[in-house]
């Protein structure tokens, strides 16, 4: 009688540790999914798009929450689904154009409502002398994004504009490798 009652506490014992892990590891998942869809994700990059500022393998923790309340600004690295495939590819590309902007592009060169753009975050001797003439007129909620490597990057030049809604979210903190680790300019 004394092994069974023994028995019968360890069992209550297991089952209450039993649940008590299942509830945490089920409040853990509904975090993550949580935290996923709204606050941020990890994205590792495959391709030479946006060499020599970043590139493949690099992990990247891609912000969601600011778009939320804000809008991508010129110049933001961000984290899209590819408009060719949007179910299925993502790229991470840099924002040069803004909705009702017209955007040009000629002779290497790119110019946001017949201005040229300074484009500071590529570095000196960046080849972009493959940008061959284009225009864009930017409606709402369109975007122009360009690869900071012109010469081997799918972008807006070849698949057009970038609507809002395929954007995922900003790119802001290298994460890997360790010798890498900073925010993303």
């Amino acid at each position: 009688m004394v092994v069974n009652a023994l028995r019968y506490e360890r069992f209550i014992l297991f089952a209450s540790y039993s649940f008590e892990l299942a509830r945490n590891a089920l409040i853990l998942a509904a975090i993550g999914i949580i935290l996923h869809t709204f606050v941020g994700t990890l994205f590792v990059i495959e391709g030479s798009s946006m060499e020599p500022n970043l590139h493949t393998a690099q992990s990247i923790l891609v912000s969601k929450i600011g778009y939320f309340v804000g809008d991508p600004q010129r110049g933001d690295v961000v984290v899209m689904k590819f408009p060719g495939d949007p179910f299925h590819k993502k790229y991470i590309k840099r924002i040069i154009g803004l909705p009702g902007e017209q955007i040009t592009m000629r002779e290497g060169n790119v110019f946001v409502n017949d201005v040229l753009l300074s484009e500071a975050y590529l570095p000196a001797g960046t080849e972009t002398s493959s940008i061959k003439h284009q225009q864009f007129q930017l409606g709402p909620d369109e975007f122009v994004a360009l690869g900071d490597n012109r010469a081997l990057s799918n972008d807006s030049r070849i698949w057009g504009v970038l609507p809002r809604q395929f954007i995922i979210g900003r790119a802001s903190v290298l994460l890997w490798p360790p010798s890498d680790i900073g925010t993303i300019q």
